[in-house]
């Protein structure tokens, strides 16, 4: 009789490459998962009940597609809800400089909030109250100069035209009466 040999001279009845299974090991993962499913059901009820959405924790196995898909919800519902909608706007030039100006500004404070310190810190706020300081006094010589241009112009005004000129505000009272036909308030004594 003809030996039981394979082609390449094995025993063809050989089951020695097929996989070995421990039914404990997977009674155990089972078991596990059974528990990680259970309390992730908690959750999402407790979550349900507050009115708010469960979001399972990361593990770092899930591909980006998975885990966005865990994270972000852009369901029409929930765009609805946070009070936007599925269009994309087109921005424009303003849109686009306003939002350079918040990002600069955001990058502007936390540069100052990187100051380690305590000398550096009063040195940044001695540094700014100083230019605040400086801004009002500009403000005020500006100001003092403003009224004092003003009040060369009316006399530079009143120099030229002599009393003839009227200042505003200055005859208000005298144009209403004559408008409503009074005279004066003197007496008919003469």
């Amino acid at each position: 009789m003809a030996s039981k040999k394979g082609a390449y001279d094995t025993k063809a009845s050989d089951t020695d490459f097929r996989k070995k299974y421990d039914r404990a090991e997977y009674a155990e993962k089972a078991k596990e998962r059974e528990a990680k499913e259970k309390e992730e059901g908690r959750l999402r009820y407790e979550a349900k009940l507050a009115g708010k959405k469960y979001y399972a924790p990361l593990t770092g196995d899930e591909t980006l597609t998975q885990a966005r898909a865990n994270r972000l919800d852009v369901s029409a519902n929930h765009l609805r809800a946070i009070g936007q909608t599925g269009e994309v706007q087109r921005a424009g030039v303003e849109d686009v400089r306003r939002r350079i100006d918040e990002i600069w500004e955001r990058i502007q404070a936390e540069k100052k909030n990187e100051v380690v310190s305590l000398g550096e810190r009063l040195e940044g706020r001695r540094v700014e109250e100083e230019k605040e300081r400086e801004e009002r006094r500009q403000k005020r010589k500006e100001l003092v100069e403003k009224r004092k241009e003003e009040r060369e112009q009316e006399l530079k005004v009143k120099k030229e035209y002599g009393d003839d000129v009227r200042v505003e505000g200055e005859h208000d009272e005298d144009d209403m009466m004559a408008s409503m036909g009074i005279i004066g308030f003197g007496s008919s004594k003469k």
